[in-house]
Parts: C-alpha cells; sequence; structure tokens
C-alpha cells in the first residue's frame, strides 16, 4: 500500500492519524546490524496500532557500513502485515524533504519522533500540530563519551544541534530513565519553556525499555542448537554479551575478570553478538578484540559478530548468564540497556554492573547478580559464584523473567503516550505562540520570554560564517594601502 492510499483510508476512520519517525530496520527476517533504537521504534509503534490508531510509519537508517548505496532514496518494506516507509538515504536533508512530503501527503493530526534523531528531522517539519517526541537515551552524555573516545570535542556542536532543535519545539517528552527525564528538565528551563504558561504542565515521562516481543515466543520444538556442542562443549558454562561494545564499555574490567574466571574454571566460555558501532565508536570493540588476543584463553572468547536477529532468542537460551559491563560516566547515569531487559525475559540470569536505573531495579528486587563499576576482582569473584550455584543462578532467573515480562510490556511502558495519542494536544506555551503568530509554521520561532528570544538570537548566528567574515576583515587590515588609509583618517581628525 502506497502513502497516498494509506492516506486516503486514515481519513475515512474516526482514530488519531499518527506521522510516527523511528529508526529502522525493524526486526524483518535477514536482519543483522540492528541497534536499540530500532528496538525503540516498534516498542512506541505497536501499542498505536494495537490501540486502533492510524500510524504511518517512516524509518531513518542507523550507521552501517556493510550497506549497499541507498537507491530508491526511500522503498516500502513489509513487518509482519504492517506496511512501512523506510528512508535509505544518510543525507538529513534529504530525510527532511522526504518526510516533509509524507507529512503533506498523510495530513496527520500530530507526529511522534523516536529516538533523538528522528526528533530533530520530525521538529524541523513546519507545522503547528502536536509532536511527542521520545530521547531514547541523553545524546549530550553520548556525545561527550565519543568526544573522549576520539580525543576530540568537535562533534558536540553535531549532538547540540538536535537536542536544542527538539527541547525547543517539541509538545511532549519521553525519555528512558527518570535522570534522564531530569536533565530534560533543566534544558527545557535554559530554553525557556519553564514559563507561566507551562507551570501545571508535564513535559516529561519516562519510559523504560520494554521487552521486545521476539524475546516472548516460546522455542520451536525442534529448535537446534546453536552454542552446546556446535562451537562449545555440551556442558559449558557461557557467558553471553549481546549488542554493541559502545563508548561506555569497560572492556579492561570485561577482559580482566574473564581471563581470571577462566584461570579458575575451564568450563567458562564467553561469546558475544554484536560489536562495532558504526558511525559513533569504531574503536572500543578493536580494543577489546586486541585485549582479546593477548589472553592466554584467547580461544574461549567467541566473537560472532552481528549475527542474524531471529537468531538471538536462541542464543539466548542456551547461555548461561548474560553480561553488561559499564565504566563510570553520565551516559551511564542517564542510559539503559536492552540486553538487560531481553536477556532476562527469555529466562537468562544477567549480571550488570550498577549503573543505568535498570540496573538499580534488578538490584533492588534481586533480579540479578550486580556488581560496583571498575571492579575486575568482583566480577571475576561473581562469575565464580554463578559456576558453583546453579539451582540459585535458576531461581534469579525466574524472578526476573516474571517482572519484566509484567512490568517492561510495550502496553504497560506506553500508557501516557497513548492517552496523549487519543487527544493529542500541543504544549500550553506552543498553543500561545501559535495565537501570537498564526502565519508562522514553526513555533519556535516565536519568543514568549527574554530567555527564548536570547537563545533565538544566539541559534540564528551562522558563527562559521561570522568566524570566517572576522578573519576576512583582519586580512583586510592588514594590507598595506588600508594601514596607510587608517593613518591619514587619524592624522586629519587630529587636525
Amino acid at each position: 500500500m502506497d502513502v497516498r492510499t494509506r492516506a486516503s483510508f486514515h481519513r475515512i476512520t474516526d482514530m488519531t492519524r499518527i506521522l510516527a519517525i523511528g529508526a529502522g530496520p525493524l526486526l524483518e527476517p535477514g536482519v543483522t546490524k540492528i541497534g536499540g533504537q530500532c528496538l525503540r521504534t516498534w516498542h512506541f509503534v505497536k501499542p498505536l496500532l494495537d490501540a486502533g490508531h492510524n500510524v504511518t510509519l517512516v524509518t531513518l537508517p542507523i550507521p552501517d557500513r556493510s550497506a549497499h548505496a541507498p537507491d530508491p532514496p526511500m522503498v516500502n518494506k513489509q513487518y509482519g502485515n504492517f506496511t512501512y516507509s523506510a528512508v535509505q538515504t544518510h543525507d538529513p536533508r534529504e530525510m527532511l524533504v522526504l518526510v516533509r512530503h509524507l507529512f503533506n501527503e498523510y495530513a496527520p493530526d500530530c507526529m511522534l519522533g523516536i529516538n533523538t534523531f528522528p526528533s530533530f528531522i520530525a521538529c524541523q517539519v513546519p507545522t503547528h500540530k502536536p509532536i511527542w517526541v521520545d530521547l531514547n537515551g541523553y545524546t549530550m552524555a553520548e556525545g561527550q563519551m565519543r568526544a573522549r573516545r576520539y580525543n576530540d570535542d568537535k562533534d558536540l556542536k553535531f549532538f547540540w544541534t538536535q537536542e536544542q532543535t527538539v527541547v525547543r519545539r517539541a509538545d511532549k517528552f519521553s525519555t528512558v530513565s527518570t535522570p534522564q527525564a531530569h536533565a530534560l528538565i533543566g534544558e527545557l528551563g535554559l530554553m525557556g519553556r519553564l514559563n507561566r504558561w507551562t507551570a501545571q504542565y508535564r513535559f516529561v515521562t519516562a519510559i523504560p525499555n520494554a521487552v521486545n516481543e521476539i524475546y516472548l515466543h516460546d522455542p520451536d520444538p525442534g529448535e537446534p542448537c546453536c552454542l552446546r556442542g556446535v562451537v562449545v562443549p555440551s556442558d559449558a558454562f557461557i557467558v553471553l554479551w549481546s549488542g554493541g561494545y559502545n563508548t561506555w564499555t569497560d572492556v579492561e574490567v570485561l577482559t580482566t575478570a574473564l581471563t581470571k574466571a577462566m584461570a579458575q574454571n575451564p568450563n567458562i566460555y564467553y561469546v558475544s553478538t554484536g560489536g562495532m558501532v558504526d558511525g559513533h565508536d569504531e574503536i572500543t570493540y578493536h580494543q577489546f578484540q586486541k585485549r582479546i588476543a593477548e589472553s592466554p584463553y584467547r580461544d574461549r572468547f567467541l566473537l560472532h559478530g552481528w549475527i542474524d536477529a531471529a537468531l538471538l532468542p536462541a542464543y539466548y537460551r542456551e547461555s548461561s548468564l548474560g553480561l553488561n559491563i559499564d565504566s563510570r560516566n553520565y551516559e551511564t547515569l542517564f542510559g539503559a540497556r536492552n540486553r538487560l531487559t531481553n536477556m532476562m525475559a527469555v529466562g537468562l540470569p544477567v549480571l550488570t554492573t550498577l549503573g543505568t536505573e535498570i540496573s538499580h531495579v534488578i538490584e533492588s528486587h534481586k533480579l540479578g547478580l550486580t556488581l560496583e563499576m571498575g571492579n575486575a576482582e568482583q566480577l571475576a569473584a561473581l562469575l565464580q559464584e554463578a559456576t558453583s550455584r546453579p539451582q540459585w543462578l535458576r531461581e534469579v532467573a525466574e524472578r526476573g523473567q516474571a517482572f519484566v515480562r509484567e512490568h517492561y510490556s510495550y502496553t504497560r511502558t506506553t500508557e501516557q503516550v497513548q492517552e496523549w495519542a487519543n487527544h493529542p494536544q500541543p504544549a500550553p506555551d506552543t498553543q500561545r505562540k501559535v495565537w501570537l503568530s498564526a502565519s508562522s509554521e514553526d513555533p519556535s520561532r516565536v519568543a514568549l520570554n527574554e530567555v527564548e528570544k536570547h537563545y533565538s538570537l544566539l541559534t540564528s548566528v551562522n558563527f562559521d560564517e561570522l568566524e570566517q567574515a572576522t578573519r576576512n576583515l583582519e586580512a583586510i587590515r592588514q594590507k598595506p594601502l588600508v594601514k596607510i588609509y587608517r593613518m591619514l583618517k587619524r592624522g586629519v581628525k587630529r587636525t
């Protein structure tokens, strides 16, 4: 069904017409490179479809060095019985043109941006229609860790441009954790949006990651083994890592602890799915590989890379313990970890450093094993304890599975989004801006107070061009004829 056909269908129904802009791909057959932002897209869209809303979804691609050059720039894809549009180009300007075209064709009642970059694109569409944005992780903390990893702050501007555009325009916000919600409220104050019009308005809702539906399905009766008896002994204690090795992964603690545990227990094997995070962190995974190559137990580290996502539940079911090892940084404080929620949903016990909000939930409800960040000795000891107490580990896994299946479903976590979608409304300050300047298609261009006016002036100046103009002017002033002219001018003034 093409966009025009979908739009015609939506217009004859009574439910809310929603244009959702998220990250792709979804979990179609054959997909290997998929990140948490892709899982988050379906997390938000599926409950809205189930509630009967008319959702047109367009996905923007995550960076993938293995992907071929896009042609055409946008295609229709099928996910089960749901048709959506997938943008293939990586050029933000082309993305915006395509999204604006879909918006005009579909004429939605509201927009939903899922993840920071798709929300950034959504908030550049000129419209008064209300926009809910989901900032899945604190982009400025992610930018800080990337800057540290690459020893260069140049990309901070790229991250802040996205964040400030979204914060100035959107009507409702969701974050992946409560700490991130608090950081976002601070940014809203910085932009002048904590004003008299919004004093009683709830801008932000924290929405934790939900269990992806592929981890809720029962295994096929004849499901063949992927690991046991194939790449590791049938009785191996398999420690599993699943997903990207991002800037906040503590590979030093990870390899040091695993090497020590393997020295004490020859039955421990490490299996990894995932790897380098294209376009964001292409260093950490290589550092991890280098450290493994130096380990005397390198043969027991099995790095399978980005495997077919359909195989992930089977990998989880065959493993003995799921790992998440973070370093101490602001991304860890504000962020979340999909791998933990999904591992527990399958019934895999988890071991995680304490840092993210979900890790503290795991600790307080005794849903898994936890340790302080940066402590390789403690991690090695916990790995040993896990191998020696199988019954206790099974009980921990059962508690974790029951908890996340009850509390982290698509429907339960998105209740606030569904409520808003029934009657989407702009934020009170956006309503005031529209009333003051109905001719403007972009409410963020209207300033209600001096703070907003100040920031509008700052963001309207192209500092790169201003810097270049200053350099050009100084170069002109240094020319001999200009210096002579200025000296003569000063002499005339004295006389």
